[in-house]
């Protein structure tokens, strides 16, 4: 009965498969959202993981119960920001959680990427564009 307590006071656990970077090197840059006004500025929690040339899994642990979002992009020049060209369009992989697309304007909402995390495990993929 202890050990069941512990794991759940431990909070759950988020898998994210990442697939489409055939080939490709680099470092995964991976940010988890927790919040609507924090989208893609203040992430709940970052990884950084090399990028093997196919679908990579990246885990991250002890999250409390809510609603998250994922967005990643392989900084393949390792110059730690997702390069983009004059236009401001990424120039790098990148995606987003519930394989989210932005409009002409910009990347997809919280409300578009997020998932809820509640008690169990999960596991997403996240295709690149």
């Amino acid at each position: 009965m202890a050990a069941a307590m512990v794991s759940y006071a431990s909070g759950g656990v988020l898998q994210v498969s990442i697939k489409g970077a055939d080939g490709k090197k680099g470092v995964w840059q991976v940010a988890l959202y927790s919040a609507d006004d924090a989208f893609l500025e203040k992430p709940f929690k970052t990884k950084k993981v090399a990028a093997t040339g196919g679908e990579t899994d990246v885990v991250f642990e002890d999250l409390p119960e809510g609603c998250y979002a994922v967005a990643i992009y392989l900084d393949e020049n390792g110059n730690e920001k997702l390069d983009t060209n004059f236009i401001g369009f990424p120039q790098e992989p990148y995606g987003f959680s519930n394989n989210a697309k932005g409009g002409i304007l910009g990347p997809p909402s919280f409300d578009k990427a997020k998932f809820a995390l509640s008690g169990n495990d999960l596991s997403i993929r996240i295709v690149l564009t």
